[in-house]
């Protein structure tokens, strides 16, 4: 019984040195990379498709929230306008009202 679990401790360190292991061919990030080739090429070329994919995306988004952005704030300064023409007439009843009260 205590045999079998020394095997599996030891079969264990080894798989955790394995993935800890910086040594090429340890499957280490960017060893396709460094071996250079065609794999290579097309890593890099599919990594720079999706970093532009992402980048057309985020403008996209970034374009969109610019234009509801402006939307918003043209509604919001027409609100405003028709705010003031009301106290502005409501000022203008108010001082009526009292000239009328000073007669």
């Amino acid at each position: 019984m205590f045999n079998s679990l020394g095997r599996n401790t030891s079969r264990f360190t080894n798989a955790s040195i394995r993935m800890y292991s910086s040594q090429p061919g340890s499957g280490g990030s960017g060893s396709i990379r460094e071996a250079g080739g065609a794999f290579s090429d097309m890593g890099k070329a599919k990594e720079e498709q999706y970093f532009h994919n992402l980048q057309k995306e985020q403008l996209k988004k970034m374009h969109d929230h610019l234009h509801n952005e402006i939307k918003n704030h043209k509604k919001q300064a027409e609100e405003h306008h028709a705010a003031i023409k009301r106290n502005e007439e409501k000022l203008k009843e108010l001082e009526a009202a009292v000239k009328d009260f000073k007669k």
